[in-house]
């Protein structure tokens, strides 16, 4: 990111440098020679955006209409001290290289995966719509989502039965809860419409536990509620752990050359493990890149080899479908937590804002 900020307003910035200390060294002045500065930046950002406009380069002219909002961008990502603060991070835990699986286990826990992103991120504000959707994506990879279509012929999703995944047990929690909440959303084997989702998971239920009962709807959305928010402990997790997290990260980013250069041996082929690395780029909030550079590896030229890539390569509608829903339950994700929240006398604001995992 460094780098490309000095890529693209280097020159920019060494012009009003330029122009700062010679206005300066003339009028001895800061004030005027600040003014000046802005001034001619003005004048010479009108001056490029007529001769790009007139000479019929509009898409150049339209980025230097944008000029301003970038170098906005370029202030805030210089106050934010995010150069320092990644130097800082790479002093303390090195460089994370890319590492592909096995370095992060087949059926990893998502939620841990997603804690410890978490522990190891300078934002105080952790998106948790990353972990839903990865829980979501698992669900449809394993068969126990699938696709199909409404008495109209719309393109959707239904639920299919529930077996036992090979998640750890933290996670087939997560996904077992996010599951039945699904299921109540729509009979078993029919069409599922994200408004029905998302109904279902922000309605509040009262808390009522029934011992030695089939647990209640009400039970399932605290409960998915609950693991996004619950405090992992990380104690046993070192620095090479948070290298495989942030290796894998890097590797997927980096498909598929990282494949084809890894240093690392024990990759399985794409074939096997593609779905996997997709719900980690879904946590990781990546996925359309990840997703582009398999479909490039392997090309879905066998519908009985692959039938859940060909689909999400050749059917917008279902692909549509697919984001829809991710959509909704990741929205509605924040109003279970705040029904959680107000079950525990604690405000809505101040559960998101002073959240603390116990790590």
């Amino acid at each position: 990111m460094t780098k490309y900020f000095i890529k693209k307003y280097g020159l920019g910035i060494v012009i009003a440098l330029a122009i700062f200390f010679t206005s300066y060294s003339v009028n001895n002045d800061f004030n005027k020679a600040m003014q000046l500065t802005v001034i001619l930046g003005f004048l010479l950002w009108v001056a490029g955006l007529i001769i790009f406009m007139k000479s019929g380069r509009v898409k150049k002219g339209i980025r230097m209409f944008a000029g301003p909002i970038n170098f906005l961008k370029l202030l805030w990502y210089v106050l934010s001290l995010y150069p320092l603060r990644r130097f800082i991070r790479h002093c303390r835990y090195g460089t994370f290289s890319a590492k592909p699986y096995p370095f992060l286990a087949l059926y990893g826990s998502v939620l841990d995966t997603y804690a410890m992103k978490c522990k190891f991120s300078y934002s105080p504000f952790h998106n948790k719509t990353t972990a839903t959707r990865a829980a979501l994506w698992r669900l449809l990879a394993r068969g126990i989502l699938g696709f199909a279509y409404d008495a109209n012929q719309q393109p959707g999703i239904c639920v299919m039965e529930w077996h036992n995944t090979p998640s750890s047990g933290l996670d087939e929690d997560f996904e077992h809860a996010l599951y039945h909440l699904l299921l109540k959303s729509a009979s078993q084997g029919t069409i599922i419409t994200p408004r029905q989702a998302y109904s279902v998971i922000t309605t509040t239920y009262a808390r009522n536990k029934y011992k030695g009962e089939e647990n209640s709807l009400a039970d399932y959305q605290f409960l998915f509620a609950d693991l996004l928010n619950t405090g992992i402990g990380l104690k046993a997790y070192g620095k090479e752990d948070v290298r495989n997290i942030f290796g894998m990260r890097r590797f997927l980013k980096n498909l598929p050359d990282s494949y084809n250069t890894a240093s690392v041996t024990g990759a399985p082929e794409i074939k096997f493990i593609w779905r996997e690395y997709m719900a980690y780029a879904y946590l990781f909030g990546i996925e359309k890149r990840v997703f582009g550079k398999i479909s490039q590896m392997r090309p879905a030229t066998d519908y009985k080899e692959d039938p859940l890539l060909y689909m999400l390569q050749n059917s917008k509608p279902h692909v549509k479908a697919l984001s829809d829903m991710m959509r909704a339950v990741s929205d509605a994700t924040p109003e279970s937590e705040d029904v959680v929240a107000a079950s525990q006398g604690l405000l809505s604001a101040a559960w998101h804002v002073d959240e603390i995992y116990d790590i």
